[in-house]
């Protein structure tokens, strides 16, 4: 691992991984143990984005590689490198009914892009470099090392094996120039750049390729930040309720989609009929999923980048951009209105607001699954790479991500603000890792959005039966959960006491928890279109 440049693992101690454990203790790895597998694995996982690196997570045999599965899972399907090491029963003994003694290589195969298992010592240097570049080549995803207990005991040779560069696959020549032609006489050209353009470093080549050729684009997942949403080509995430999104894909008459999947929360890709797709993806089986390209590259994304800025010419596009950013100003403006809402209980939109107003430009904000997470993707700007990570960013759909992942990411970057945004749902979830944050230094600010219950499901349930089912929770103080673990916490329901408590929490020494009670009556202006959505599936 210290061949690979790791100098940070996430775990949970077990007997079945103390060799390793040892030996990284040994070897001046960091170890970072955890309270829930689950909360590791999301933590090498926020690490991973954070950093553009795989994380790596070291979890005990079957029950632990379960335990972490959904974080794993989430990974996966989301495109970020992880390395998972999991401990397990010895050769020798298999069979013989030991706990915990199952296939963990078919275990890990629904979770991983490839699963292999340690047969003998002197081949776990060759194993290693084989994960580091499974979990970083090509699409990024995660590898998983089965490690009997016998071998990770027995003696090897002590080699390891250097990580070679991963070959960049080059666009074909015939598909670029295809792509460069229908750009030079686009006159409403539009650029979705998703996480692939993070993982594959095409930060720098997607900025210059978007102002030479004076292109609009709009960043989705890991992108976001690539370009500042500040940046007057830079229209942030293609919401669908935006009318700048809207509008992009109603007219826009050339398409350029790099680094994601065209799926449902970038709806399917339904752009004009008329309108030339062309789409970059080191992935083919990206294509698979929503519209199909009449130019589907399949190649690195950011030598792929860097061959159209090459070719890049300015198009006239000055009236295009200017109708974006008409429509965009619109709903600024109309966002912007939420900081002056001054109801208690907290209104959603003002929370957001405040925080918006109290984080410094280089902070990083994570906000976990659930309602409060669209009213975050509206208001909270991305300024900079890796510094806005949402559910969105989540191609699972799980809950729970957003403390484990501020964890990782403030471990990996200790220089810059960290804030998780959770409802009091999703904090459940993961919760205790408030504890972790504090025991190795990590020092995030939580704010937990309480609005009693599980707001988004509450306000479906009410749209589509008239009443809410089962969506309750107590009103909880997950304030005491900061004191618990020697930090802060604070309890707020007026907008001025929020725009205290969160200047505090960002600039405490000691991770800090803001319970903050919203008002469960609001709902943010997706559910109607979510719920009009389960009305046409039903029908």
């Amino acid at each position: 691992m210290r061949a690979h440049g790791v100098t940070t693992l996430f775990t949970l101690c077990g007997d079945h991984t103390n060799p390793v454990l040892d030996a990284a203790d040994g070897a001046g790895i960091r170890l970072i143990d955890t309270r829930d597998e689950r909360g590791a694995a999301w933590m090498a996982a926020g690490w991973a984005l954070a950093t553009g690196e795989p994380g790596v997570v070291v979890v005990s045999n079957a029950p632990a590689l379960q335990n972490a599965s959904t974080a794993l899972l989430d990974a996966q399907t989301s495109g970020h490198p992880v390395v998972c090491l999991a401990g397990g029963v010895g050769l020798e003994d298999r069979g013989r009914g030991h706990p915990g003694d199952v296939d963990q290589v078919e275990l890990a195969h629904p979770l991983a892009q490839w699963a292999a298992r340690a047969t003998s010592a002197d081949t776990a240097g060759a194993l290693t470099a084989e994960a580091f570049r499974q979990a970083r080549g090509g699409r990024p995803g995660v590898a998983v090392i089965d490690l009997p207990m016998d071998v990770q005991h027995a003696r090897g040779d002590g080699t390891a094996v250097e990580p070679q560069p991963i070959p960049r696959i080059e666009p074909d020549p015939d598909l670029l120039s295809r792509a460069t032609r229908a750009l030079a006489i686009a006159e409403r050209p539009v650029i979705i750049a998703g996480g692939g353009c993070w993982w594959s470093g095409a930060g720098e080549a997607l900025q210059t390729f978007v102002e030479r050729a004076r292109i609009p684009v709009f960043t989705a997942r890991a992108a976001r930040g690539l370009i500042s949403d500040d940046h007057e080509l830079c229209f942030g995430f293609p919401n669908l309720l935006t009318r700048a999104a809207q509008l992009a894909y109603a007219e826009a008459d050339v398409a350029v989609v790099v680094g994601t999947k065209l799926d449902v929360m970038l709806g399917g890709g339904a752009f004009a009929p008329s309108c030339t797709l062309i789409r970059v993806d080191i992935d083919p089986s990206a294509f698979a999923v929503g519209r199909e390209a009449q130019v589907g590259i399949v190649a690195d994304t950011r030598a792929t980048l860097e061959a159209l800025a090459r070719d890049a010419e300015a198009r006239p596009t000055k009236t295009w951009i200017g109708r974006l950013r008409e429509a965009a100003h619109a709903r600024a403006e109309r966002i912007a209105a939420r900081k002056d809402i001054s109801s208690s209980p907290l209104h959603p939109g003002r929370l957001v607001a405040e925080i918006a107003a109290a984080l410094p430009h280089d902070a990083i904000v994570c906000a976990d699954a659930g309602e409060l997470a669209l009213w975050a993707i509206d208001a909270i700007p991305a300024r900079a790479p890796a510094s806005f990570h949402a559910s969105s960013a989540s191609a699972l759909g799980a809950l729970g991500m957003g403390v484990p992942w501020a964890i990782g990411m403030k471990l990996a970057r200790p220089d810059r603000p960290v804030l998780a945004l959770c409802g009091d749902g999703s904090f459940g979830f993961t919760a205790l890792e408030v504890e972790t944050a504090a025991r190795h230094g990590a020092p995030i600010a939580v704010v937990v959005g309480n609005d009693g219950g599980w707001g988004i499901v509450r306000h479906l349930q009410h749209a589509l039966h008239g009443r809410p089912i089962a969506s309750d929770l107590p009103r909880s103080p997950y304030e005491l959960l900061g004191e618990f673990a020697g930090g802060v916490g604070d309890r707020v329901e007026t907008p001025q006491q929020a725009a205290i408590a969160i200047t505090n929490a960002l600039a405490a020494a000691m991770p800090s928890v803001v319970n903050a009670i919203i008002d469960p009556r609001v709902e943010h202006e997706a559910i109607p279109l979510i719920a009009s959505m389960f009305e046409a599936k039903r029908g």
